[in-house]
């Protein structure tokens, strides 16, 4: 078997895994806010992997990698936004208003993709910017009296900072550089997206792939973390650590 193949089994067993853990898990009467999140985002990961297996087995690449940096693009968000979910949960709220909102602002989109914002999500985001803007009315104040004061931070803002400010608070900024200049070749059209098939898309593939198992592994262990299933978590992770060690074993090509 060699490096391709291998991973292709590997996302495989992943999404089994997955699918015998929603089969155990029951429903629970009372979510929290970041319990719902982690659910939601446990069926969205199963929809991208499965979306991923069937791209990678036809050889687009293209598909493939805007998939791959989706899955990492929710690890990363989802660690963030856990860490602090008191605020961050309302900011990931405030940022899908704030983009219908804008949606709202083109003629095309009120023609084809428009929908009303409820008054409630209005609310929010008002909520959310005026923080923002006491939050910068009190540093000034304290700047013009010579005081010291607390320093900015995303999580004074409306909406969520940007992926790259996340991965930078998960640590995972070195990650992000990766993704976003190898995996952008593909999403964004250029060269680098004409030279994806140069050797027939076989380095390319194994690279989407790497990507796209790896940031699934680590979100649904992240998800189990966050559901209180901690044992299956641990597996998970072991498991990975395991098939690290084993990949180094297996042929390239």
């Amino acid at each position: 078997m060699n490096e391709l193949n291998a991973l292709k089994q590997q996302l495989l067993v992943l999404r089994g895994r997955s699918a015998a853990l929603h089969q155990t898990f029951g429903d629970v009467p009372e979510w929290s806010a970041i319990e719902c999140l982690a659910v939601q985002t446990w069926k969205r990961a199963d929809r991208l992997a499965a979306g991923l297996s069937v791209l990678v087995g036809l050889g687009i690449i293209d598909g493939g990698s805007a998939l791959s940096r989706m899955l990492w693009e929710d690890l990363v968000t989802l660690e963030y936004v856990a860490r602090r979910p008191e605020t961050r949960l309302e900011q990931l709220l405030a940022d899908a208003i704030d983009r219908q909102r804008q949606f709202n602002a083109s003629r095309w989109t009120i023609e084809k993709l428009g929908r009303e914002v409820a008054p409630v999500g209005i609310e929010i985001l008002k909520r959310r910017e005026a923080i923002g803007k006491q939050r910068n009315a009190e540093r000034k104040a304290a700047k013009e009296r010579g005081e010291a004061f607390p320093p900015w931070t995303p999580d004074e803002e409306a909406c969520l900072p940007t992926v790259f400010q996340r991965a930078k608070e998960v640590a995972a900024d070195d990650q992000c550089e990766v993704v976003y200049r190898t995996e952008s070749g593909s999403v964004h059209f250029g060269w680098a997206a004409l030279e994806d098939q140069a050797d027939g898309g076989y380095q390319r593939i194994v690279q989407v792939l790497t990507l796209g198992v790896a940031a699934y592994w680590m979100l649904l262990a992240m998800i189990l973390d966050i559901l209180g299933l901690h044992e299956a978590a641990a597996a998970l992770r072991d498991d990975r650590r395991a098939w690290q060690e084993m990949r180094t074993t297996i042929p390239s090509t």
